[in-house]
């Protein structure tokens, strides 16, 4: 990837997460649950089943994420060679695969959006953080600490991932909540704060869905 940390840096750099430059002071901050070690070997994926739907990669079969085409990001990392880093990634259901920004430094500020989404059940949204195709992928490259959650523009609060791979989930507040019930809201997540890359700056999600429940 093309935003090479100097060696000299590196050291640095992991001793601190990059602050956002605007005010989080106000909002509620929630944190992330996960159940997971730090690191997830995701094994191959999932072949179809003759008695059945295939199974999920990343999540069962009462779990369903935003549409591809609602999926909006600030900016996006170009491809490099065959791999894309698109945002559409995200709703794929495949940890290879990742939405990267595209800003030269971590990517504070740069967000994604999603049109018509309801999460399921009571809000909870479950992530995978970074780019989780592999170990190495993952900690070579950023990961998001934390995000701004705005609901129809409005910020609704901050949300603070773990620095581990797998899934972790959290539940948007009430009032968040209803303000999507009609099935045509918009829900912004904004890159606040992040974990450094051993090796790149770029930032990653490798996926955002929801299940019932």
């Amino acid at each position: 990837m093309k935003k090479t940390i100097f060696s000299g840096l590196i050291l640095v750099q992991l001793m601190f997460c990059i602050q956002a430059t605007f005010s989080q002071s106000n909002l509620p901050n929630i944190k992330a649950k996960v159940t997971a070690n730090k690191y997830k070997n995701w094994g191959a994926k999932p072949i179809e089943s003759q008695d059945g739907p295939t199974d999920g990669w990343t999540r069962g079969s009462m779990c369903e994420g935003p549409q591809s085409d609602n999926v909006i990001a600030s900016s996006t990392l170009a491809q490099q060679g065959k791999i894309k880093y698109s945002a559409s990634y995200i709703c794929d259901d495949n940890p290879t695969t990742a939405w990267v920004e595209g800003k030269e430094d971590y990517g504070i500020g740069e967000f994604l959006e999603f049109k018509n989404w309801t999460p399921m059940g009571n809000g909870e949204i479950s992530m995978l953080n970074g780019y989780q195709s592999a170990k190495a992928a993952w900690e070579n490259n950023s990961r998001v600490k934390k995000f701004k959650i705005s609901i129809n523009g409005k910020d609704a609060c901050v949300l603070e991932l773990e620095d581990v791979m797998g899934v972790q989930t959290f539940n948007l507040p009430v009032t968040a909540l209803k303000a999507l019930e009609d099935g045509n809201g918009i829900i912004r997540f904004t890159i606040l704060e992040v974990y450094p890359g051993l090796k790149w700056k770029d930032t990653a999600i490798s996926g955002v869905f929801s299940c019932g429940g």
